[in-house]
């Protein structure tokens, strides 16, 4: 090699890669040895063994090829010929779509977990702080206040809402986002948050102190909104 190490076996290449694979300046996706003492054209025997990584989808397939395009050359002598290799996965059936996409609905109920639990801090808070009775003996009818808060925080809500279906359409979550499944998955996340926030200011009364209940109502809603759907499919 160009570091002068020797290497003339396939565990010592392997063992070279792993100590060297910080040492590049590009990344390395795979590589080729030859065991040259192997190698015997008129028997048409070749030994190579194929190194690739991983975290490439198509790095096993694409230095496959290289090897038999470089045996090729090697067995005929010519090098204006080559071997092109064509690489077309079957599509995913449909239960690998379901699969994936019930892991784009957990995230997302994992995600929107928090956004209630912020709500329940805020309100402890303004609570433990007298906030609320200050607005009260100022004049703020109790209509009044738990409507503002509703419209302000259901408001909030639809920020991460409609980017979370925005998403979901870029990255062409089919499932939940073609044909008629487009109108329900649009409602069910939009009247999520029209519920989540009246269910959250009863709960909220509980708490005495706003860190408990931040903490207490993000488990509450990873537990319902995640775990018990891992549940029901499992």
């Amino acid at each position: 090699l160009k570091d002068g190490t020797v290497v003339n076996t396939g565990d010592l290449m392997s063992k070279w890669l792993l100590e060297n694979k910080d040492n590049t300046e590009n990344p390395r996706f795979g590589a080729l040895f030859f065991d040259k003492d192997a190698m015997d054209k008129e028997r048409d025997n070749v030994k190579v063994d194929v190194f690739w990584n991983s975290t490439a989808r198509d790095s096993l397939p694409i230095y496959v090829g290289v090897a038999y395009d470089l045996w090729l050359k090697w067995r005929t002598g010519k090098n204006d010929i080559s071997v092109t290799i064509n690489n077309q996965p079957l599509p995913a059936t449909a239960a690998q779509q379901a699969y994936g996409d019930l892991f784009t609905v957990l995230f997302l109920s994992m995600g929107f977990a928090f956004i209630p639990a912020f709500w329940g801090l805020f309100l402890v808070r303004e609570r433990e702080t007298k906030a609320k009775h200050l607005q009260t003996i100022s004049g703020v009818s109790i209509p009044a206040y738990w409507l503002s808060a509703w419209l302000w925080d259901f408001t909030f809500y639809l920020i991460p809402c409609f980017l979370s279906i925005l998403m979901m359409y870029l990255f062409e979550v089919e499932t939940l986002l073609s044909g008629e499944t487009t109108s329900v998955t649009v409602l069910l996340m939009v009247m999520t948050g029209f519920a989540l926030g009246p269910f959250t200011y009863v709960v909220q009364f509980a708490f005495s102190n706003h860190t408990t209940a931040q903490n207490v109502l993000l488990i509450f809603y990873i537990l319902t909104g995640s775990m018990l759907m891992i549940i029901s499919v499992v």
